[in-house]
């Protein structure tokens, strides 16, 4: 239910992408279309099921979605420890733009 209110307040078209054997999910991602660009949400992959190629599939399906309503650009964000996104993103063109950080306060 929480899944299906996020997705719905989104205003730009959303895809949901999911990779399942069977009834277990893969890979889960969000695409987002809004005009020119593609933004990609929530890239996931189950732990047993890394390096075996699903997370890039899933990327390209939704990379391609986008294309297909006029996206010419995609955008993520990643963190910046994340060594495996990091270099599956990159093998797909993507490249660093810019960093930022989260700040609260230090008694949070």
């Amino acid at each position: 239910a929480g899944l299906s209110e996020v997705i719905g307040a989104i205003q730009p078209e959303a895809g949901l992408f999911a990779l399942e054997d069977g009834n277990e999910p893969l890979a889960t991602l969000i695409c987002v279309h809004d005009g020119d660009l593609a933004g990609l949400f929530e890239v996931a992959t189950e732990k047993s099921a890394r390096k075996k190629g699903h997370g890039r599939n899933l990327i390209l399906s939704a990379l391609k979605w986008a294309r297909l309503r006029g996206a010419r650009e995609a955008w993520l964000q990643v963190e910046a420890g994340n060594v495996a996104a990091l270099s599956l993103y990159r093998s797909l063109g993507f490249e660093e733009v810019y960093r930022y950080h989260y700040r609260r306060r230090p008694d949070a």
